[in-house]
Parts: C-alpha cells; structure tokens; sequence
C-alpha cells in the first residue's frame, strides 16, 4: 500500500487485524523503481530487435539505407523495417497513403473540402515517424 500521510494507517490496522500482510510503501521510491524497470525492458527490447535485424541481409541493408537519411535512427529505422515490407516496391504518394501519413481531399462534386491527415493506415508506423 501507499504511504499517503498517514491516512492508510486505519486502513493498514483493519487488513492486519483480518490477517492480512500489509507493506506501506513510499510512493517516490516505486515510482523510481517502475521507471528504472521499463528503462531496462525498453534497452533489452532494442538489444533484440537489433539481433533480429542483423539476422536477416534483406533487413540489415534496408535498415543501413534508411539510417543513411538525415534524422532516421534506430528506431525509425527499425520500425520501418519491420512494419514496412513494401518500401522499395511502392512509389513514395503510395507508402505515404499506405502509412497514413499524406492530406486527402475531401472533395463531393464541385465542393472543395478542407485537406487532411486521417487516423487511418499502420498507425505504428506513423506514430514512430511524428514522435522520433
């Protein structure tokens, strides 16, 4: 349970006295914990990707072609590797649709409708390219 000032201590009684095994713990300490957790999850996620890229001559030279743009990293790269077995078949318009990433008309008849981006199309693929 959390420490929140004292105001569990009612709370910690009542579950003992029901034979209960209470831990109070201080809320920056776990959080700190959480947070040192996930960052160790996320740096093994990124040491296997990256195995599971070198594995494969296909993805491995996709990935050092995409890397090579300014601003793609591991991340981006890997993503696009992954999620994205038509880059190189398709013309750019036709990825950019694919993804989800490029304005449509919103066009009826002789009505001009205001351009824009939908949720649509593999949104992990657009959500890595607009967050890194």
């Amino acid at each position: 349970m959390e420490a929140t000032g004292g105001y569990e201590k009612p709370l910690v009684i009542h579950l003992i006295d029901k034979g209960h095994i209470v831990y109070v713990v201080n809320p920056r300490q776990v959080r700190q914990r959480s947070l040192d957790a996930l960052k160790k999850d996320i740096q093994r996620m990124d040491r296997e990707i990256a195995k599971l890229v070198e594995s494969d001559e296909d993805w491995k030279s996709r990935l050092d072609i995409l890397k090579s743009a300014p601003g793609v990293g591991d991340v981006v790269a890997s993503t696009l590797v992954a999620e994205q077995p038509e880059l190189g078949r398709l013309s750019r318009n036709q990825i950019s649709a694919l993804v989800g990433v490029i304005p449509f008309k919103r066009d009826s008849g002789t009505l001009k409708g205001k351009r824009s981006i939908f949720d649509a199309g593999q949104l992990c693929v657009a959500h890595c390219i607009w967050l890194h």
